[in-house]
C-alpha cells in the first residue's frame, strides 16, 4: 500500500511537471506580452549580432532605438538568446525575471517559516509595486542582479571565494546598483572569513568578469570601442536621485557632481559602519537597500533592491509589531506611488520620495525589532 501511494505520489509529481512544462512553452510561443524594450535593446540585440559576427554594441542595423550599455558579462552569458525568435527571447525573460522575484519570497518566508498565506500576498504585492511593472515591462535586469546578491549573503559563509567571484562578477552588469553592496561585502568578508578569502574573492570575480566577456572576444574582438561610445554618449535621464535633482537646480555641473560624489561617499560611510555593527547578513541587506537613496543613477525599477529587506522585516514573526509597520507603511507607500502615477506624474524624477520613505519606514521597523529582541534576552536572563 505504502509502494503505491508513493507511486501515486510520483505520478502525480510527473504529470504537474509536465503540466508546467507544457504551459511554458506554450508561453514562450505567445504574443500575449508585448516585447521588452530595454531587454531587447541591451540582451537581444547585442546577442543577435554577436552571434552574427558584428558588434554586439552595434544594433543600429536592426533595431532602432537607444544603444545597448549593459555590461559586457551579461552578454557573454546569455548570448544564446540572439539565436531564439525576439518576441520567444522576451517571453524567456519575463519567466526569468518572475522566478527571480519568487524565489526572493520563498526563501525569506523560509527563514521565518512563513505560511503559503504570507507567500501568495506578498508575492501578489510585491509584483503589483509600480517599480516591478516598470521593471518587467522594460525587462530589466535589476531583479536577477537583487536575487544574485541576495544569494551571495545568504551562502557567503558556505561558498568557496572562487563561486562567490563568479556571482559577484555577474552582478557587475549594473555597477551602479553595487556601489554600496561592495564596499559591505568586503566588511562582511573581512570580517568573517579573514583577508586572504576577500582578495581571492575580489580577484576571483575579475576572472569570472573576463571569462564571461569571452563569447565577445571570440566572436566580435573589436566590440569594445563601440561599447564605451555607447557609454560616452548616453543621454542625460531624469533620474530619481539626488545627483539629477542637483543637475536641474545648479548651473555648475562640477557642483552637482562633487556634491554628489560627497554624498555617495557619506552612503558608503554609512553602509560601512552598519557592516561592523550589525550582522552580516543584516548589514548587507541595509546595503542594497540603501543603494536606491545613494547612488547617483538608478531608476524606479531599481527600487527593487529593497524587496530582500522589506520581505526579511515582514516576515520576521518575532515582533510583531516591526512587521507590521512594514507591511503597513510598505502598503501606504505603494498606494501613494500608485495614486501619483494614476495622475500623471510618471516621469521617473517624481519617484525620488519612494526610497526615502520605505527606508525610513525599514529604519523604525528595525529599530522596534532590536529593542523587541533585546527585551526578550533580558526577560530570559535568569
Amino acid at each position: 500500500m505504502q509502494n503505491l501511494t508513493g507511486r501515486k505520489k510520483t505520478l502525480v509529481y510527473i504529470l504537474l511537471f509536465s503540466a508546467l512544462f507544457a504551459l511554458f512553452v506554450w508561453f514562450l510561443s505567445t504574443e500575449i506580452l508585448p516585447i521588452a524594450g530595454d531587454f531587447q535593446n541591451n540582451l537581444w540585440g547585442p546577442s543577435y549580432q554577436l552571434i552574427h559576427g558584428k558588434s554586439p554594441y552595434d544594433i543600429s542595423s536592426i533595431l532602432d532605438g537607444l544603444n545597448p550599455i549593459w555590461l559586457p558579462m551579461i552578454i557573454g552569458v546569455f548570448f544564446p538568446v540572439g539565436f531564439l525568435p525576439l518576441h520567444v527571447a522576451s517571453n524567456l525573460w519575463f519567466v526569468i525575471t518572475a522566478l527571480s522575484l519568487f524565489f526572493l519570497v520563498i526563501v525569506l518566508a523560509r527563514m521565518h517559516q512563513r505560511s503559503l498565506v504570507f507567500i501568495f500576498f506578498a508575492t501578489i504585492f510585491l509584483a503589483l509595486f509600480p517599480s516591478s511593472i516598470a521593471h518587467i515591462k522594460l525587462g530589466q535586469v535589476s531583479l536577477l542582479v537583487c536575487l544574485l546578491l541576495f544569494l551571495l549573503m545568504l551562502k557567503l559563509n558556505q561558498w568557496k571565494p572562487i563561486i562567490l567571484g563568479a556571482i559577484l562578477a555577474m552582478a557587475f552588469t549594473k555597477p551602479q546598483l553595487i556601489v554600496l553592496f561592495i564596499p559591505a561585502f568586503c566588511v562582511v568578508l573581512y570580517r568573517e572569513k579573514g583577508l586572504i578569502t576577500t582578495i581571492k574573492t575580489l580577484a576571483f570575480s575579475l576572472v569570472w568578469a573576463l571569462l564571461f566577456c569571452l563569447p565577445l572576444f571570440f566572436l566580435y574582438p573589436n566590440w569594445i570601442p563601440d561599447f564605451i561610445h555607447n557609454l560616452s554618449t548616453n543621454p542625460y535621464w531624469a533620474y530619481p536621485t539626488l545627483y539629477a535633482w542637483l543637475l536641474s537646480l545648479l548651473d555648475a555641473q562640477a557642483e552637482a557632481i562633487a556634491l554628489t560624489i560627497i554624498y555617495l561617499l557619506a552612503g558608503i560611510g554609512l553602509v560601512a559602519f552598519l557592516s561592523l555593527k550589525l550582522n552580516g547578513f543584516d548589514a548587507l541587506l541595509w546595503s542594497l537597500s540603501l543603494t536606491t537613496m545613494f547612488s547617483p543613477v538608478v531608476w524606479s525599477w531599481d527600487f527593487v533592491l529593497m524587496y530582500p529587506l522589506i520581505l526579511y522585516m515582514a516576515f520576521d514573526c518575532r515582533s510583531k509589531t516591526s512587521s507590521w509597520i512594514t507591511i503597513i507603511g510598505f502598503l501606504i507607500c505603494m498606494v501613494l506611488f500608485i495614486v501619483m502615477k494614476n495622475a500623471g506624474f510618471v516621469n521617473d524624477k517624481y519617484a525620488i520620495w519612494v526610497p526615502l520613505l520605505l527606508n525610513a519606514i525599514l529604519a523604525t521597523s528595525y529599530c522596534v525589532r532590536r529593542k523587541t529582541l533585546s527585551l526578550s534576552t533580558a526577560t530570559e536572563l535568569p
